[in-house]
């Protein structure tokens, strides 16, 4: 995954510090959680190396958040809620 135009997180949500992807497999199932992008501030760019997600067709989500390991995504969503097919 490589998301760009990205703003530092912190501008987004204050105290914020990672952009972390979410999943799951429809609107009725909770969020879990995919990984962290590794952000890069001087090109504004995200990456995330490697994900597995074990559904063909699911819901993704990218959030701003203070931690790395979340339990639930925070109210600051950066991109989606989306399908991806």
């Amino acid at each position: 995954m490589d998301v760009v135009h990205l703003s530092p997180p912190e501008r987004i949500e204050a105290g914020s510090k990672q952009f972390v992807v979410w999943q799951r497999p429809g609107s009725e199932s909770p969020w879990r959680r995919v990984g962290v992008l590794d952000y890069n501030a001087g090109s504004r760019r995200g990456k995330l190396a490697e994900m597995t997600v074990p559904h063909a067709n699911f819901e993704l989500l990218i959030t701003v958040e203070k931690q790395s390991s979340p339990r639930s995504p925070s109210s600051a969503a950066v991109i989606g809620p989306m399908s991806v097919r």
